[in-house]
């Protein structure tokens, strides 16, 4: 199944979604270089990265209550990035460090790196309330997405893709992420054996992160001159931009509609600052 929005109509909701109405507000870790807001969940709760000035990238979590902000380093670490939350908590991520690139899970205080049995890459990139992940390895060149539920680690390719990258998972199992063919990368949305094509018109590609509420509730990227936010919404595509940027991306969602990601100043900005709307 592919989903498309007309061109007049999605150029109509492009105007609709700068004016929408949503409460944003700008997240920049102190000392910070560059911050990117990832995932969001239930109670409000906001993780993402940052790089500091010396160049070095790390986690951080924002507690929704107190407004606390924790740096997340996994021991032994060169580099940390935090990618999804979930309603207890829970992050995932990357770490680099000796040995190479490695997904990792933080429950509870405690860091469990994952590694996808003879991969070369490994990152963990969504996880939902029961506790299931979504990621993506590398045997070689060639990218694939996985799940890893009760313990079982399971490619997800998409048909005919030259690869396949995975970023969320809901908590009814619904998954989305990217995939490249002859004719470029989209986004998908997998139910079961269900896979649904999303291509944003006029984007050079579109790139799917969070996902939420059975599937009903998507969001992304639509990469162009300048990227803009991308939300799905019982098949009606939105875009966003926030306010004056250049550059917008969504990375995460949660079930009441709360999104995250981060904004460039211009099109072509390689530092970011994050955001939430709510």
């Amino acid at each position: 199944m592919m989903l498309l929005v007309s061109a007049p109509a999605f150029a109509e909701r492009i105007a609709e979604a700068a004016h929408a109405g949503y409460d944003c507000a700008q997240i920049d870790i102190a000392g910070a270089k560059s911050t990117s807001a990832m995932g969001i969940n239930q109670r409000g709760d906001i993780a993402g990265q940052f790089t500091d000035a010396g160049n070095v990238t790390h986690g951080f979590f924002i507690d929704h209550r107190s407004g606390e902000i924790s740096v997340i380093d996994v021991p032994g670490s060169k580099r940390t990035t935090v990618i999804g939350i979930n309603a207890e908590g829970d992050m995932v991520g990357r770490v680099d460090n000796a040995s190479g690139a490695h997904g990792y899970l933080l429950s509870r205080g405690e860091f469990t790196i994952l590694q996808f049995p003879g991969s070369t890459f490994t990152a963990a990139a969504g996880i939902n309330a029961r506790g299931d992940i979504i990621g993506n390895y590398n045997v070689g060149p060639t990218m694939h997405a996985y799940t890893l539920i009760d313990g079982v680690y399971s490619t997800v390719d998409v048909p005919g893709a030259s690869a396949t990258q995975g970023f969320g998972i809901d908590d009814s199992g619904d998954l989305d992420g990217n995939y490249v063919n002859a004719l470029g990368r989209h986004g998908f949305i997998m139910n079961g054996s269900s896979l649904t094509t999303v291509d944003a018109p006029g984007a050079r590609a579109t790139l799917l992160r969070g996902i939420t509420r059975g599937g009903q509730l998507v969001v992304g990227t639509a990469m162009g001159s300048s990227n803009h936010g991308l939300l799905l919404q019982g098949g009606d595509l939105r875009l966003f931009d926030y306010p004056g940027a250049g550059t917008t991306t969504i990375f995460g969602v949660n079930a009441i509609g709360e999104f995250v990601g981060d904004f460039g100043d211009t099109p072509t900005a390689t530092l970011f600052h994050g955001y939430v709307c709510r």
